[in-house]
């Protein structure tokens, strides 16, 4: 829809060119996360917000219409509310440049690295200089441990989907449709239930990072809680879209306990019809589905531990899902950075005419993936999380720590009971996993990491 021209100003005697602000996409509120799933919008296909300043000269000439990509700060949108999720989101969908033309000084940065690869990260932890790590991670991880993302080609998800009666694929995290019908929810959540995935080396890795006093936080998009059953300690863990460690009544949100819910969906449906019938309403894990807000944990810790942070470290995600793939560009100009993925992403978007696909301003400089500016700061490690890790952990000598980890993991026995596959599906059920990042309407569920 092409934005209404106004007339240009008609006030006598003003010697200075005013502007005039328009929207060339009139969904304030989808750009803020108001709309679809709890404020998550996938940068690859969510609506871009595009300003143009329309300039009215008073002389008489034909109003000279320019591009701009000025954009006000959350701090004086008249709406704004720090304490309102919705404007964190505003506060980090702006982060990515969406509309902000000056995002990031042009000053030049010395190098903060000895080498912009894993060794000069590695030489960066022996120096002492990385001691307030935070490690975000994606499905990567869990594709490694047996749950493959939506992409995964040939999986046959949607038609192993028709079974459930679903109205569409996506209904299995609609909350609504799980009030209503429940069953196939609960039988994925049975499947699901942690203890039947194993967590990874990359898991171990994070966990590692603890045990070494080293980790400040770890940012997970991921469902499965694989990081804590790894061993890192719940409090150090942010599950950006929720997870298995917690689980509420979905009308009043009391708490209940999580023994309790994981013996009832166990159970199959006799179980948990007996435990609805006992609390008198549905009971599900903490998992964000489509309709419901993300963590308030999340939305206020990331104010404050990326400020903090003096080292970051990415594994597994294609970085292209808000708010969650903005939070790479709030730690310091000087804090490094480590993308460890198959393929480049959350690429810097500085210096192009137009935000592509999977850019954003203030995001990694990676050499040789299209980059415009000078890189001073960012390493990559293209291959898998776990390669990733192992030549991390060769570099620094902890490959015999990191093993240790994981053998004090296999000591402790894994919490629950593995139940029986599913009748003529069990690995595909398991692939439902993939929903967790379907799209609706452009905007994608906060559920799953990319």
């Amino acid at each position: 829809m092409r934005p209404e021209r106004r007339s240009r100003s008609s006030a006598s005697g003003a010697s200075d060119a005013s502007a005039r602000v328009h929207d060339s996409d009139d969904s304030e509120d989808r750009a803020l996360g108001r709309e679809g799933v709890g404020g998550c919008v996938d940068q690859r296909s969510g609506a871009t917000k595009r300003k143009e300043v329309v300039s009215c000269q008073n002389d008489g000439r034909k109003s000279k219409r320019r591009k701009s990509c000025k954009q006000p700060s959350v701090k004086t949108h008249p709406r704004a509310d720090p304490q309102r999720p919705e404007d964190l989101i505003g506060y980090l969908r702006h982060a990515t440049g969406e509309g902000s033309e000056e995002s990031e000084s042009d000053e030049v940065h010395p190098t903060v690295l000895s080498s912009l690869d894993l060794e000069g990260i590695a030489q960066q932890i022996k120096d002492g200089k990385a001691k307030k790590v935070i490690v975000m991670v994606g499905a990567g991880l869990s594709t490694a441990a047996g749950i493959p993302d939506f992409r995964t080609p040939g999986t046959g998800l949607y038609d192993n989907l028709q079974k459930y009666g679903l109205p569409r694929p996506e209904a299995i995290f609609s909350i609504d449709y799980f009030k209503g019908k429940p069953a196939a929810f609960y039988e994925l959540a049975r499947e699901m239930w942690p203890g039947n995935f194993e967590p990874t080396q990359a898991h171990f890795f994070i966990r590692l990072l603890e045990e070494k006093g080293l980790l400040l936080r770890c940012y997970t998009q991921n469902i499965d809680s694989l990081e804590e059953l790894a061993g890192v300690s719940q409090e150090l863990i942010v599950a950006a879209h929720g997870n298995f460690s917690s689980a509420h009544g979905v009308t009043s949100g009391k708490e209940v306990p999580l023994e309790e819910v994981r013996r009832a969906v166990l159970r199959g449906q006799e179980g948990w019809m007996e435990m609805t019938q006992r609390h008198g309403e549905l009971v599900k894990p903490d998992i964000v589905f489509f309709g419901e807000e993300l963590p308030p944990r999340f939305l206020n810790l990331c104010r404050q531990d990326f400020q903090q942070c003096d080292l970051l470290i990415v594994m597994g995600t294609s970085l292209v899902v808000a708010p969650f793939c903005t939070c790479i560009t709030f730690v310091q100009p000087n804090c490094p950075r480590l993308l460890i993925n198959r393929e480049p992403a959350g690429l810097d978007a500085r210096g192009f005419d137009s935000l592509l696909p999977g850019r954003m301003r203030g995001g990694f400089r990676i050499s040789g993936a299209g980059q415009r500016r000078r890189n001073y700061r960012d390493a990559f490690f293209g291959g898998d999380c776990d390669a990733g890790v192992e030549a991390l952990c060769s570099a620094l000598h902890w490959r015999q720590e990191l093993a240790q980890v994981e053998i004090d993991f296999r000591q402790v026995p894994m919490l629950g009971t593995r139940p029986e596959p599913l009748q003529g599906c069990g690995s595909e059920v398991r692939r439902l996993n993939d929903l967790l990042t379907m799209t609706v309407a452009g905007k994608a569920a906060p559920i799953f990491g990319v």
